[in-house]
């Protein structure tokens, strides 16, 4: 299967394999061909490599047809993808989300011949702020392309795309562009505290809680060494949603409350607003109930806050958690 200008065109994979040679319309984007030829490389296996080891799974894939997915020509079947992922020893899910993202093209801004790297950035911001993520994608990549052998605005600009990403639930495409991150040397610490925190955050999205919560206390302990009371608040906030998507809410409220009190004495009420929903969410939820009417209170404090603030979003997550709040304590009136 082929998209040539939203035209899906189907040819028969056995006359790639017979070496068909015809014309071959280009898929939109060249994001899943570069990934599958670094799977590759990164496995140090040449194209007939992979070809033979290809053969002890149902669906052969031949170093020809490889070698047009590589280059573009050709969108390899569902069974080739899933022989490539096993040869390869990733998930299909890297795959499957590289190919949705090449098909969600969208152009960078023209924002003239003497654009620098920090305005296209602030363009992907932009875009990203109004809630159209493939285009902020498209931005920061190219903004990655005009900062090369800047080091540090490369990593900036890497977790941006990580970011967006995860709002795109990209988890993979996500998770691969973090553990790149922090797996580097002589990277400034700060970046990596900032990239293990969004990475747990990764981590507990795709379900991965424990490994989340590891992650999140590490980059917990790692703020905490260098005195970012702001990072290590963010880390106790992740860690805390980890353990309580876990049922481990008594151990989650110690550090939520920690979250809470440094987002109120520092004046950051978008991330107060959040916490001390999760709080109040635990404290209604106290098992023994001693602690319902706390969290009712800190529910009623944290809406107030987010009416002033304008925080939509947030004033209905509140409602949410107290009417699930209001069920479990046998008041389903209040709750409806």
């Amino acid at each position: 299967i082929m998209i040539d200008g939203g035209r899906v065109v189907t040819r028969n994979a056995q006359d790639i394999e017979r070496g068909d040679t015809g014309p071959r319309a280009p898929v939109p984007s060249l994001r899943f061909p570069a990934y599958l030829r670094h799977c590759r490389r990164q496995r140090r296996l040449s194209l007939r490599q992979v070809e033979k080891l290809s053969e002890e799974y149902p669906e052969r894939v031949s170093n020809s047809y490889l070698a047009y997915c590589e280059t573009g020509r050709l969108l390899p079947a569902l069974g080739k993808l899933i022989t490539l992922a096993r040869v390869f020893g990733v998930p299909l899910q890297s795959f499957t989300e590289r190919i949705e993202m090449d098909q969600e093209v969208a152009a960078p801004p023209d924002l003239g011949p003497g654009a620098t790297w920090s305005q296209m950035r602030a363009a992907g911001i932009a875009q990203a702020e109004a809630g159209h993520l493939a285009s902020a994608h498209v931005c920061f990549e190219k903004a990655l392309t005009m900062a090369a052998g800047d080091g540090d605005a490369e990593t900036d600009l890497r977790i941006d795309l990580a970011i967006v990403l995860k709002r795109m639930s990209r988890h993979y495409t996500a998770r691969d562009l973090l553990e790149g991150i922090v797996s580097r040397k002589g990277l400034d610490p700060a970046r990596i505290d900032r990239a293990l925190i969004l990475l747990a955050d990764v981590f507990r999205e795709m379900g991965k809680l424990t490994l989340a919560a590891m992650i999140g206390r590490e980059a917990m302990q790692r703020a905490a060494r260098l005195g970012d009371r702001a990072k290590e608040a963010h880390a106790a906030c992740l860690v805390g949603n980890a353990l309580y998507d876990m049922g481990d809410i008594g151990d989650a409220i110690p550090l939520y409350e920690k979250a809470v009190r440094f987002f109120r004495e520092n004046g950051d009420t978008a991330s107060l607003v959040c916490n001390m929903a999760n709080l109040a969410n635990c404290l209604a939820r106290d098992a023994r109930g001693a602690r319902f009417n706390e969290g009712i209170r800190l529910f009623n404090e944290a809406e107030m806050l987010a009416r002033r603030m304008g925080f939509n979003r947030q004033i209905a997550d509140i409602h949410c958690y107290l009417g699930q709040a209001y069920m479990l304590h046998g008041s389903p009136a209040r709750a409806e």
